[in-house]
């Protein structure tokens, strides 16, 4: 069963693509959809953090404990602005899974897309 917090970030990452969110109950869910949908969680929360990195440094507002976690970070993702939205890019062997439907992380990354590190 899903958090209040975790549909909270869904919610938020599904307006933020301009989707719409329809809540149903998390019984009603197969198990492969529920698999799916901590897939595309765990990568949307990722993107958004990878994303606040690198607007927190260009803003000169992060924190050190901020700065620490987005140096981790940046040592084994990067994000990817290709076809007007953002992608996450593994830089190691280790990669996080990928939604279905989205580019995979540990493929090339998209001529003529932009990479912020």
């Amino acid at each position: 069963m899903l958090g209040r917090k975790t549909l909270a970030l869904a919610a938020a990452v599904l307006a933020t693509a301009g989707a719409t969110v329809a809540a149903a109950p998390a019984a009603a869910e197969t198990p492969e959809e529920a698999q799916q949908t901590a897939i595309f969680l765990r990568y949307a929360h990722l993107r958004e953090t990878l994303l606040s990195c690198q607007l927190e440094k260009a803003w000169d507002t992060l924190t050190p404990r901020k700065a620490r976690t987005c140096r981790r970070l940046g040592r084994r993702y990067e994000l990817v602005e290709w076809d007007g939205g953002y992608l996450v890019h593994c830089r190691t062997s280790v990669c996080i899974a990928t939604p279905a439907g989205v580019i995979p992380a540990n493929g090339p990354v998209p001529s003529g897309a932009r990479v912020y590190r």
